[in-house]
C-alpha cells in the first residue's frame, strides 16, 4: 500500500476505535506494544518560544515505523482532519527507520490564549502498523496522547506551587464523604495520591 493522506484517511477512519478499544486487551495478552516512544510525559510551551520539537523514538531494531502525529483541543475522539488546536505540527506523517530518531516541531500559529492561566491541549501519535506478509495475523494502530501545557508569558515567572493553591473540602454524597479539590492557581495539578491523617495514620482518599 502506498501512504499518502487519502490512504492514511482512510486507515484512521476504519481503524481509529482499535487504539481505543483493543489496546488495552493487547495490553494484558501480549499482542502488541507500541514501538514508537514519546520523549517525556508532557510538553510545556511557552507563549513567545518559536516552536517546540519532541523526539520520537523508534525502539524497533529490525523495522522501519509509520505514525501520524496531531494536536487537538481535548476531543479524543477528533480524527487528524477535524481535530481543532491551534498548533502547526511538522512532519504531521513520519516514516522512522528502524532504530532511529525522528524529531516533530510544533509551532503556536493561532490567536492569543487566555492570559492568566494555562491552557491544555492534546499531543497525539498513531503508529500505523505495516502490512503482515502472513495470513490471520491481527494488527493494532496503536495511539498515545500527552497533554501540551501552553503557559502564557504572564504566569512564566510564577513559582510552580502544588498544596498551597488547592482548597480540599468534604462533600456529602449517596455513598458517603467525598473529597472535593479546587485549584486556584494558574497551572494545571495532577494528583497521583492523596492521603488523610487521622491520629497520625495516613489514610490514602
Amino acid at each position: 500500500m502506498i501512504f499518502n493522506k487519502q490512504t492514511i484517511s482512510k486507515f484512521f477512519k476504519q481503524h481509529f476505535l482499535v487504539p481505543l478499544v483493543l489496546s488495552g486487551l493487547a495490553g494484558v495478552y501480549g499482542l502488541a506494544h507500541a514501538n514508537v516512544i514519546i520523549e517525556g510525559t508532557r510538553i510545556i510551551y511557552k507563549e513567545g518560544t518559536r516552536d517546540v520539537t519532541v523526539k520520537l523514538t523508534n525502539s524497533n531494531e529490525q523495522k522501519n515505523a509509520l505514525v501520524q502525529i496531531w494536536l487537538d483541543d481535548g476531543n479524543s475522539a477528533a480524527t487528524p482532519e477535524d481535530a481543532v488546536s491551534p498548533f502547526l505540527v511538522t512532519p504531521p506523517l513520519a516514516k522512522i527507520p528502524a532504530g532511529k530518531n525522528q524529531a516533530v516541531r510544533i509551532t503556536f500559529v493561532g490567536d492569543k490564549m487566555k492570559p492568566d492561566r494555562e491552557n491544555v491541549f492534546w499531543f497525539n501519535m498513531l503508529e500505523i502498523p505495516p502490512k503482515s506478509a502472513e495470513p490471520n495475523v491481527l494488527s493494532f494502530a496503536i495511539r498515545t496522547r500527552i497533554k501540551l501545557f501552553y503557559r502564557p508569558k504572564a504566569i512564566q515567572k510564577t513559582p510552580v506551587t502544588h498544596g498551597e493553591k488547592t482548597e480540599w473540602k468534604w462533600k456529602q454524597a449517596d455513598k458517603g464523604l467525598q473529597v472535593e479539590v479546587f485549584n486556584n492557581s494558574p497551572f494545571h495539578l495532577s494528583f497521583f495520591e492523596a492521603s488523610l491523617a487521622i491520629n497520625q495514620t495516613a489514610v490514602i482518599v
